[in-house]
């Protein structure tokens, strides 16, 4: 399927619903906060330090708007890395850059195996710039319909290009409605049905007409139809000539592609933005098309490419406001293990939630129970009855002035005391 990058990228920029559902993936995915998970043992330790790390947070940015852009409109980016050949650094990326798709002109095979040993892009001013193939990483879709060589890739707005399109000619539709004000095309018709004109006498009418209107190379442009004319104006009701149904679910069918929900693109019919189901929404978008997006289509091939075995990026989500009340959750959850039903030991639960496996004592709120002082006007101690005498039940108030001079903790150890003193 031939889908140009140029095309595609010029209908979703035009679109405000594709301008802005790109944005919106491409802010989200800019603003996640990007860790190390190195592999220990039998887990994952995530790491927040790290040359490489530096070395993609500070062109994060570029990544991917380029490769939001790439991907969704080309099918495929590029990134090279600048790193020194020697030295103790040698290999280690020092710069990142990105290509579009539209920027790569070639591609230098080997002979016989076929694989890539230059890329040459288009620099400054269309300069031809050759880049050795260990220094760049193509990333791209899987397109069925060719082969699977570095400039091959499915961009993914390709199933809502129609839908891109029929929203740009409803939108031309509408401006030349209301630039003529509701008036559609008329035509000519003869005065008199029973005459007959040759094919010259209406040619040559038409050219009149069109030099008296200037209106041959525009809209709204009144046509021939034969004999000896009359004017007869067409129009339409605004109920008829309303194309909102359809730009509508145009938007619907560019949304469902990028994958953002139709409220947050503002569509008539979900509310405001400023409605609480907003949050819903943002946090929909994050989880089912931002971090899948970035984790596989990007993070993970960077991770091949610039770390070595056993480490490979990822976005922490913990750090990730939207998704707050998922990580309180987790925190509850784990706290219940732990605390209620038992099936968790402090160690394994700390772990869960990447905390050190040290305790601090001095950061924990356990205290040693305060000794309970006697009441003061406690009576002397009484022999325990004999055997088969029922209890002489206490005086009125006698219990609760008991309780009422005992001393507990803030773990609430009177629960422990009442049966006792009662």
């Amino acid at each position: 399927v031939e889908a140009s990058y140029v095309r595609l990228a010029r209908l979703a920029a035009e679109s405000p619903y594709g301008s802005r559902g790109l944005r919106l993936i491409a802010d989200n995915a800019a603003a996640l906060p990007l860790v190390v998970m190195k592999r220990e043992d039998e887990d994952e330790v995530a790491s927040h330090d790290g040359k490489e790390l530096d070395v993609l947070r500070r062109h994060w940015g570029e990544i991917v708007d380029t490769g939001v852009w790439g991907l969704f409109c080309g099918g495929r980016f590029y990134v090279e890395k600048f790193a020194p050949v020697t030295g103790p650094n040698a290999g280690r990326p020092r710069e990142l850059r990105a290509w579009r798709p539209d920027e790569l002109i070639d591609v230098v095979r080997d002979e016989v195996t076929g694989e890539p040993r230059e890329y040459v892009f288009r620099g400054y001013k269309g300069r031809r710039m050759g880049v050795e193939a260990e220094r760049v990483l193509a990333i791209r879709t899987f397109d069925p319909f060719a082969m699977r060589m570095e400039e091959s890739g499915m961009p993914i707005l390709l199933g809502a290009r129609r839908a891109l399109s029929s929203a740009q000619a409803a939108d031309d539709w509408n401006r030349s409605l209301s630039a003529s004000g509701g008036r559609l095309e008329g035509f000519m018709m003869p005065t008199d049905p029973a005459a007959r004109t040759t094919s010259k006498q209406t040619a040559e009418a038409q050219e009149s007409l069109d030099a008296r209107m200037g209106e041959s190379k525009r809209r709204g442009t009144w046509h021939v139809l034969g004999s000896a004319y009359k004017p007869v104006p067409t129009g339409m009701s605004p109920k008829d000539a309303d194309f909102l149904k359809k730009l509508l679910s145009d938007m619907e069918a560019t949304a469902c592609v990028l994958g953002v929900s139709p409220q947050l693109l503002a569509h008539p019919k979900s509310g405001s933005l400023t409605d609480a189901g907003v949050d819903s929404e943002v946090r929909a978008l994050l989880i089912l098309t931002v971090l899948p997006f970035v984790r596989r289509r990007i993070l993970d091939a960077l991770s091949r490419w610039l770390l070595p075995e056993g480490a490979r990026f990822d976005a922490d989500e913990a750090e990730i406001k939207a998704l707050q009340e998922d990580e309180d959750a987790r925190w509850k959850r784990y706290g219940a293990a732990y605390s209620e039903h038992r099936v968790a030991s402090l160690e394994e639960v700390r772990e869960k939630l990447n905390l050190p496996p040290d305790i601090d004592e001095s950061h924990t709120f356990r205290t040693d129970p305060a000794p309970v002082a006697p009441p003061a006007s406690a009576s002397p101690p009484v022999d325990p009855p004999e055997p088969g005498t029922p209890p002489v039940p206490p005086e009125a108030g006698e219990t609760a002035k008991a309780l009422g001079s005992l001393e507990v903790d803030v773990f609430g150890r009177l629960l422990d005391l009442i049966p006792k003193a009662a």
